[in-house]
């Protein structure tokens, strides 16, 4: 009976693993392209303001390494939500009846689909011009 839980609890394990492994993976590839992303964020704005310059105003001498750090750590906790979704799905999946795995499909499509309507008029709404991107 204990050889039954421990085989739940090793691959729970490598999936917990394997999700840390992306997340700093991410992180590591935003600090690398940390630029870049800063300028797809400013972008809608640059639009915008196209007679004045746009540019951050920082009150600390830290605050620039701050922003930086705070921006990659929300995109790679997005990119890692969804990463993090799969393994809990394809973890339930093998204890779950048709029905109940087609009513999860079902959920997670829906929640897809509201999430990126959802995004896209909030940035539209926020930023005129970030269209473009989609």
């Amino acid at each position: 009976m204990v050889n039954n839980y421990y085989v739940y609890i090793s691959e729970m394990k490598k999936r917990f693993l394997l999700s840390i492994f992306t997340w700093v993976c991410c992180i590591v590839v935003g600090i690398y392209y940390q630029n870049n992303i800063i300028f797809l964020l400013i972008k809608p704005c640059l639009f915008k303001y196209k007679q004045t310059p746009f540019y951050f105003i920082y009150n600390n001498i830290g605050e620039p390494f701050y922003t930086n750090i705070q921006i990659i750590f929300f995109i790679s906790n997005q990119m890692c939500m969804i990463i993090i979704l799969y393994h809990i799905i394809t973890f339930l999946t093998p204890g779950l009846y048709r029905k109940e795995y087609n009513n999860l499909q079902y959920f997670i499509k829906m929640i897809m689909f509201f999430f990126f309507l959802i995004l896209k008029y909030v940035m539209i709404y926020l930023f005129h011009g970030v269209g473009i991107f989609f």
